[in-house]
């Protein structure tokens, strides 16, 4: 029997969809989480062997999401949910988020922009 690269997440997504559905090992859930998970390992590895400088593409997917990830979410959910309760002396908190938000995108925009330099300048 042939099992999925990802044997453990099918097991996980049967395992919270089965109290809501007859799930056994050869229903429609079962084989629609194993063809999902195969077409996302199929997908990384087509995709690794298509790009040919796969640290370059990294260090794009790098510069987008980790400056949205460390500077820029977590600040505006701090102020969201801080907002009604106020903001503190001086609208510090204002102040606070602010900055990190702008030091989020400076750092979104330099990192993208090397990013493709990088990658133009390699093709």
């Amino acid at each position: 029997m042939l099992h999925s690269p990802l044997v453990p997440i099918t097991r996980v997504l049967v395992s919270l969809w089965s109290p809501y559905t007859c799930v056994t090992q050869h229903s429609i859930l079962h084989y629609t989480c194993n063809t999902a998970a195969n077409v996302c390992v199929y997908a990384v590895v087509a995709l690794a062997e298509a790009i040919p400088h796969l640290s370059l593409f990294i260090s794009l997917v790098g510069a987008v999401s980790s400056t949205a990830l460390a500077l820029f979410f977590p600040a505006v959910l701090d102020l969201a949910t801080n907002w009604e309760s106020g903001l503190g002396p001086f609208k510090w908190l204002l102040w606070k988020d602010g900055f990190l938000i702008f030091i989020g995108l400076v750092g979104f925009s330099t990192g993208t922009y090397a990013s493709l330099e990088a990658i133009i300048t390699r093709i």
